[in-house]
C-alpha cells in the first residue's frame, strides 16, 4: 500500500510540473528583421524555449562583465515586446541602462527600473546574471510589453512561469467513466487519490481517480 502510495504521488508530481525558471541569453538568440535580414538598428523579434521578443529597437554588440554580446537596444519611446507560450509570473531583466532610464511595463510591477536624472550619460551595470537590471513581479499574463525612458541594453532575460501545465506524461485519451463505471480501451487499473487499488470496486465508483493503462494514464471523474 506504501508502495502504490508513493508511486502515486510521484506520478501527481510529475504531471503538475511546478513553476518554471527559463533563462535566456540574447547572444544566442536568432534574431531578425522583420524582412529577414539581421540589421543593426532594424526592428528585430526572435523566439527561444516558448518566448518570443519583438522590439521596436535594434540588435548591437556591447560589452558584458569583459564578454562581448549581441544585445537588444531599446531607445526612448520603443517597446520591448516579451509574449511567452505558458502564463508569465515574473521577468527578470539582466543587462546596462542609461542613467534616466525609466521603465514601465504593461502588466505587472517593475522593481528596480529607475536610474537617476535624465540628463546622465552614463551606464548603471549589473554583476552579471545572478542580479537583475530590473524585475517585473506579478506579471500574471502570457504578454508584457516593456518601455524605457532612456536608452536600455539587454543581454537576457530569466522568466518564471506559472504552474498550470502537464507535462512529462502520456495521457491516454481512451479513459472516460459513467453511472460509476470507469471505460478503457484494453485493460487498465483504477487508484484512488490515496493510493490505493480500487479496480475490483469499478461500477461502484464515485469520486476522482488516477486510471493507469498500458498507452499511458488519465484522471477521471466518476458519478
Amino acid at each position: 500500500m506504501k508502495k502504490i502510495t508513493f508511486l502515486l504521488a510521484a506520478l501527481f508530481a510529475t504531471m503538475f510540473a511546478s513553476a518554471e525558471v527559463i533563462t535566456i541569453d540574447f547572444s544566442s538568440l536568432d534574431l531578425v528583421n522583420a524582412d529577414g535580414a539581421n540589421t543593426t538598428g532594424a526592428p528585430i523579434s526572435g523566439t527561444i524555449s516558448g518566448v518570443t521578443f519583438t522590439s521596436q529597437g535594434s540588435i548591437a554588440d556591447a560589452t558584458f562583465n569583459e564578454v562581448t554580446n549581441r544585445t537588444f537596444r531599446c531607445y526612448a519611446g520603443q517597446t520591448l515586446t516579451i509574449s511567452s507560450e505558458a502564463q508569465i509570473a515574473k521577468i527578470e531583466v539582466i543587462g546596462m541602462a542609461k542613467k534616466g532610464a525609466v521603465i514601465t511595463a504593461s502588466a505587472g510591477t517593475v522593481v528596480g527600473g529607475d536610474y537617476g536624472a535624465a540628463t546622465a550619460d552614463t551606464y548603471a551595470y549589473e554583476n552579471g546574471y545572478d542580479t537583475p537590471l530590473f524585475v517585473v513581479n506579478d506579471v500574471n499574463a502570457k504578454s508584457v510589453v516593456i518601455t524605457p525612458v532612456k536608452q536600455i541594453r539587454l543581454y537576457g532575460v530569466r522568466i518564471t512561469t506559472d504552474a498550470t501545465a502537464i507535462k512529462h506524461v502520456t495521457l491516454d485519451n481512451s479513459v472516460y467513466a459513467a453511472n460509476g463505471t470507469v471505460y478503457a480501451a484494453g485493460e487498465f487499473q483504477i487508484f484512488s487519490v490515496s493510493g490505493q487499488n480500487v479496480t475490483e470496486l469499478n461500477g461502484q465508483l464515485n469520486g476522482i481517480y488516477i486510471v493507469k493503462t498500458a498507452n499511458g494514464i488519465q484522471k477521471v471523474a466518476v458519478k
